[in-house]
């Protein structure tokens, strides 16, 4: 998807005077999409006061091509090393060592003393470990966790209360020393586009009801998240570009996988059963027209596409995060795992035939959506900087 422009300085101003300050870190898209949400649910409440958003990572991270590989590597391009260090929690030494990194460490830091915040709120566990650290402080911290399931690495000491998208990323917390009474489960935060869209169960349950339609998300802002997929979305392609599948049409999104929108038109434009498209603001549209949803087990296109009961077929169980975002995904009956392109096609022409299948898959999505988490959390949010 294509991420909305950020002024860093600029502070929105809604009546009292609770100053909020949100961090984000430009690692992947997701973590500064949910912190524009809560930005947004906190404005438009009316009830807070300045709210103000900022990256914990410098400028010359993302030059460096730092942020491209963090995200890459937390997607799975070293699936068995990041999982067992996700699982074990040896993945949270590198992060106090992150967390303990000046250039990183200092920039933290100043932004909390220069905004003088009565709340902060951390959508990554990097700054949320740095400010945790601190002895005395004289404002409440607080974490919104952006997968279903809990990272190692979020602190549970020095903060002051976290939310979480599932009972298991709670049950987990708690299991690490995470008092019960401080942990919210109110669901990731996405754009209101998604709250105010019609969610609930779109397929008819029949075949004959018109063609399905299938959303393949193959990119967002940033394009190495999705690199251990591309090759599976490339074969996809080339299976359409021999074949088309009856009764189906497809919409691709590729977000910054440039290389992979090129091949693409080279094999399927003009084809009037597929669209190809690029970067897009418009991703709770695009969803909302789907009947199903492919893409890669990040943690906020899943709570996107929840939100307005689609159903998701993932590309790649994935690591750490993601692998547990997917078993999540499984148990509560929300999507299937499809391991290779002939596997897709399989499992779209079947829902072609089938609606029923694919109406069961949207039940279960639905019962995960959380399309009012931003509110929610907004709300949250106020109460806690009042106590």
């Amino acid at each position: 998807m294509k991420p909305r422009k950020v002024n860093e300085n600029h502070l929105n101003q809604p009546p009292a005077n609770l100053k909020v300050l949100i961090f984000y870190a430009s690692i992947g898209s997701g973590h500064l999409s949910a912190a524009q949400s809560i930005l947004e649910a906190l404005v438009l409440s009316g009830a807070g006061g300045p709210v103000a958003l900022a990256d914990a990572l410098p400028p010359r991270a993302n030059r460096a091509g730092l942020t491209s590989f963090l995200s890459a590597v937390s997607s799975g391009l070293l699936p068995g090393v990041y999982t067992r260090a996700w699982e074990s929690g040896s993945m949270a030494v590198l992060f106090d060592l992150s967390a303990r990194l000046p250039w990183i460490r200092q920039r933290v830091l100043r932004r909390v003393r220069d905004e003088a915040p009565d709340v902060v709120v951390c959508t990554h566990a990097l700054p949320c470990a740095i400010l945790a650290q601190q002895p005395a402080r004289a404002y409440r911290l607080l974490a919104v966790a952006t997968d279903f399931q809990a990272h190692a690495y979020w602190p549970v000491q020095g903060v002051d209360g976290i939310v979480v998208a599932s009972p298991a990323a709670c049950e987990r917390l708690q299991l690490r020393g995470m008092p019960p009474q401080r942990v919210q489960v109110l669901g990731i935060p996405v754009r209101p586009q998604f709250a105010r869209l019609p969610a609930g169960i779109t397929v008819t349950g029949k075949a004959g009801a018109g063609p399905l339609r299938v959303l393949i998300i193959a990119g967002g802002g940033r394009a190495g998240p999705y690199l251990p997929v591309l090759p599976k979305i490339d074969r996809l392609i080339s299976a359409l570009s021999a074949r088309p599948v009856e009764g189906v049409e497809w919409c691709f999104i590729f977000g910054s996988s440039h290389w992979l929108h090129r091949r693409a038109e080279q094999r399927l434009s003009g084809r009037a059963d597929i669209s190809l498209l690029g970067l897009t603001d418009d991703m709770a549209a695009k969803m909302n027209w789907a009947d199903v949803v492919v893409t890669k087990a990040g943690g906020l296109t899943l709570a996107e596409a929840f939100a307005l009961g689609k159903p998701v077929l993932i590309l790649r169980r994935g690591a750490g995060q993601e692998a547990a975002n997917t078993d999540i995904v499984l148990q509560s009956g929300a999507g299937m795992v499809v391991d290779s392109a002939e596997h897709l096609l399989r499992t779209v022409a079947m829902f072609a035939l089938d609606r029923e299948m694919l109406a069961d898959l949207a039940r279960g999505a639905s019962a995960l959506g959380r399309p009012d988490a931003a509110n929610s959390i907004a709300a949250w949010v106020e109460a806690a900087g009042t106590l």
